[in-house]
Parts: structure tokens; C-alpha cells; sequence
């Protein structure tokens, strides 16, 4: 997406609908006619009726493979809504929606997993998860639906996945084992399984220690190697070259939800940020023109973070080069 045109982003601010720059590239957008209010209380209640649950399930002190309560949350999505769905998504997340759960890529292993899967017949999204929790018990429960965003990847992924334990053996030959034992404080982001249309789906392990992060993608069936990258955040934050990206906020953000990154120019330049996903595919631009000095607050189009997974925010100026790493939750 190249932003729209003048008439498209006037017609937008009398909508209320866009937070708009002078050229017209819009900065902000609605998730198909759902505003942001409604999009934040949604997930809201959710997280109140989750939370609700686990306080009232029975007591467990172990954490979960991907695999452990996988059938179980089949089960319940076929009851729900049919034998016609199909998996597109599992994630486990450290803290999310600022739960006390947390993930190990080490091990393969978290408190809490959620399995996003597309229902073709009501064009619907579903959000099923397993948890095991020391103070909050286990479960295992669908989260809720909403329908499917329209460019959504709806490819089911191939059963034969791998075990995240086993990815996690995986990860730890391809550089992850490594990682830990030079960054004492490194923790564990998330752990991810997707895919897209006709290409093999990845399981992905993102680690980071503060300065910097390793983002470790492999088969998920085969866990062959696909790529295991550091990136430095503390190059991503602030260019020597007059250039500063901040944190893009929230982080997670949920799908369709609106996510905001802080950009710093100390002299006029021009200036491109575009989103890309983890293989390096261009979802979207957000900005791409001249700009003066000065701070200003960019909002990702909801329209580029349509489908959970793993992106980034990168920043283009002739001072060089800036990312911020972006997740996205069903």
C-alpha cells in the first residue's frame, strides 16, 4: 500500500477515520468498519472473561508444549463451529495482554498457547488456547471469533508441524543455545508457528537480552534451517546519522488493532518507513517523503497488521537504516 491520494485522505479526516500528513499518506486507519474503541473493548472483555476462567480453574504448576492441548482446543473449535476449520496460526507470547505467563524457547515451552483457525463457511477467524499456570490453573477454552481480514493468509498448515520442544532442539543447534550462553539476561518473546500461500510454514523463536535480539525461523515440519539473525535494538533505536525510531506501542498489538512508533528527524530529509513481514515481504508503506525536523508520532495503518505474526517497522533516510520489530496477536 502506497497511502492514498489527496481526495482519498480529505474524505478520510472528514471521517474521523485516519490520522492524515500534509502529502496524504494516511497514518492511521479503521479495521474494516469496527472503530478502535470497540476493536480495544473487545479485547478487553476477553482478557476479563480469560482471566475470570484461569482464577477459577484447578491448580497446575507446569508449562505446555504446543502440542500438549493442542487436540483438546480442536475439540473444542469442531464442537463450536464444525469439522471444517483449519489451524493458520499458533503463538505463545511472554505476557501477554499483561498476563503473568511467560515462554522459553529454550525448552520449547510456555504457560499459555493460542491457535488462531479459519472457519471458510462463516469467513471467520477463531482464537482457541491451552494454559498451565501455577496461579492461575489449566484450561484449555476458545477465546472468541471475528471475521476473517480480507487479506488474511487462510492456507491451512501442514499437520505434520513439529513440537515446539523439538523445534526448541532445533533452534538451540542453529544459534539459540549460543545466544543464551553469551547474554545471561536474554528472555524469550515469543515462539510463533505460520505460513503463507504455497510456501512451507516456520516456526520462529524470538529472544532478546535488552541490546539485542535474535529472531531464529526453521521448517516446521522438516525444522530445517530458514534463516537465525541478531538484530541490534539499540542500532534500531537511534542513527548516528541524525535519525531516532522509538518502540512501536503496544507491542503486541492485536490484529486489525493500531499500533504507534515516535519518529525523530534533527534536519529535513526524506524519509520511507514500510512494514515487511518475517521473510522479508513489503506489506505496506506508511510514509515515504520529505520531512522537516522535529518529532513526529506515526500510527501503523490497521490495514498492514491484518494477520497476526511477526513484522517489522523499517526506517529508510540517507542517514541509513532503522527497524523496530512489531507483533501481532489473533
Amino acid at each position: 500500500m502506497e497511502g492514498g491520494n489527496g481526495q482519498d485522505v480529505r474524505e478520510a479526516e472528514q471521517r474521523g477515520d485516519c490520522t492524515c500528513i500534509s502529502d496524504g499518506v494516511i497514518l492511521g486507519a479503521v479495521y474494516q468498519e469496527v472503530t478502535i474503541r470497540e476493536v480495544v473493548m473487545r479485547i478487553v472483555v476477553t482478557l476479563f472473561l480469560l482471566i475470570t476462567s484461569l482464577f477459577t480453574a484447578r491448580a497446575q504448576d507446569e508449562t505446555l508444549t504446543a502440542r500438549d492441548h493442542y487436540q483438546d482446543a480442536l475439540a473444542e473449535v469442531h464442537a463450536e463451529y464444525g469439522e471444517d476449520v483449519r489451524l493458520v496460526l499458533i503463538m505463545a507470547l511472554d505476557q501477554p495482554g499483561g498476563l503473568p505467563v511467560t515462554v522459553n524457547a529454550l525448552t520449547g515451552k510456555s504457560h499459555m498457547w493460542m491457535y488462531a483457525f479459519y472457519q471458510p463457511a462463516g469467513d471467520l477467524l477463531i482464537t482457541a488456547m491451552a494454559v498451565s499456570h501455577p496461579a492461575l490453573g489449566t484450561m484449555v477454552q476458545i477465546a472468541g471469533d471475528e471475521p476473517a481480514p480480507e487479506d488474511m493468509n487462510t492456507a491451512a498448515i501442514d499437520e505434520n508441524w513439529i513440537d515446539t520442544d523439538e523445534a526448541a532442539e532445533a533452534w538451540k543447534t542453529f544459534g539459540l543455545q549460543a545466544y543464551y550462553d553469551a547474554r545471561p539476561g536474554a528472555f524469550t518473546l515469543a515462539i510463533i508457528l505460520g505460513g503463507e500461500v504455497g510456501e512451507p510454514a516456520l516456526w520462529g523463536a524470538i529472544v532478546e537480552d535488552g541490546v539485542d535480539q535474535l529472531t531464529c525461523l526453521i521448517d516446521a515440519v522438516t525444522a530445517a534451517l530458514f534463516s537465525c539473525d541478531v538484530t541490534t535494538n539499540l542500532e534500531d533505536v537511534t542513527s548516528t546519522k541524525n535519525f531516532r525510531l522509538g518502540p512501536p506501542y503496544p507491542n503486541p498489538v492485536a490484529t486489525g488493532g493500531v499500533s504507534t512508533v515516535e519518529f525523530h528527524a534533527e534536519r529535513a530529509g526524506h524519509v520511507r518507513i514500510a512494514v515487511y513481514d518475517m521473510q522479508g515481504r513489503q506489506q505496506g508503506v506508511v510514509l515515504d517523503q520529505q520531512v522537516p525536523p522535529g518529532t513526529m508520532s506515526l500510527a501503523v495503518p490497521s490495514q498492514l497488521l491484518s494477520r497476526p505474526g511477526v513484522y517489522f517497522i523499517r526506517v529508510e533516510t540517507a542517514g541509513g537504516v532503522l527497524s523496530q520489530k512489531l507483533i501481532v496477536t489473533p
